[in-house]
C-alpha cells in the first residue's frame, strides 16, 4: 500500500486490506476468522478463488484421505433363493 502525504486513507480500504489478508490464509491456521473474512469479501467481489490445498501445504498442514475408515454396507440374504423363510443380515 502506497500512501502519499497529501492522500488520505479511508477506513474501508484498510478494512478491505486486512480482510483480504486474512481471507488468503489457510483455514486450519486462521480458523473461523478466515471464513468470516471470505464471506465479507464475497459481498464486494464474488469472483475470488481460494486455493486452500496449496496454501495449507505451504503452511505445513497436510490432509490425506484415508480409505481405511471407509466401510461398505453389506446385506446377506440366506438362503438365496428362498422358499418360505429368509434370514437377512446387515453390516453397516
Amino acid at each position: 500500500m502506497v500512501v502519499n502525504k497529501t492522500a488520505s486513507i479511508d477506513n474501508n480500504s484498510i478494512e478491505n486490506f486486512f480482510h483480504s489478508y486474512i481471507a488468503q490464509q489457510c483455514p486450519y491456521e486462521g480458523g473461523i476468522a478466515v471464513y468470516t473474512a471470505r464471506s465479507l469479501l464475497r459481498i464486494i467481489n464474488d469472483s475470488i478463488e481460494y486455493y486452500d490445498d496449496i496454501v495449507c501445504l505451504q503452511a505445513g498442514y497436510y490432509r490425506f484421505y484415508s480409505h481405511q475408515n471407509e466401510t461398505k454396507p453389506e446385506i446377506r440374504v440366506i438362503p438365496n433363493p428362498a422358499s418360505d423363510i429368509v434370514d437377512i443380515y446387515t453390516l453397516i
